[in-house]
């Protein structure tokens, strides 16, 4: 079995976790991107400083797409939670909790 990418559990538990709705995707990306590094780098993977800029547009447009088709109709992100199931939301947080202690 594939391990889920740790980006995508990041991902996934800022847009179940994800309280203020009339922020923009740019905010939502960039706090996935900036858990993501922290990740990275509490896994010893550091991004040289010449390379960020590039790595962190990269990132932006992976969370970007991820979000525009996890959310794929539904008109805001409140929506889209109140059509998660108790079970996703479970597996979300479950991996995330996995992620944070692994």
């Amino acid at each position: 079995m594939l391990k889920p990418d740790p980006l995508y559990i990041i991902f996934e538990k800022h847009l179940l976790d994800f309280e203020d709705e009339h922020l923009d995707k740019r905010v939502f990306a960039f706090g996935v991107i900036q858990e993501y590094l922290r990740f990275l780098n509490k896994q010893n993977v550091t991004v040289p400083e010449h390379f960020q800029a590039h790595v962190v547009e990269e990132l932006g447009l992976q969370v970007t797409s991820m979000l525009m088709k996890k959310m794929y109709g539904c008109l805001n992100v409140r929506e889209f939670q109140e059509k998660s199931d108790q079970k996703s939301r479970k597996r979300a947080h479950t991996r995330y909790k996995k992620l944070k202690t692994g």
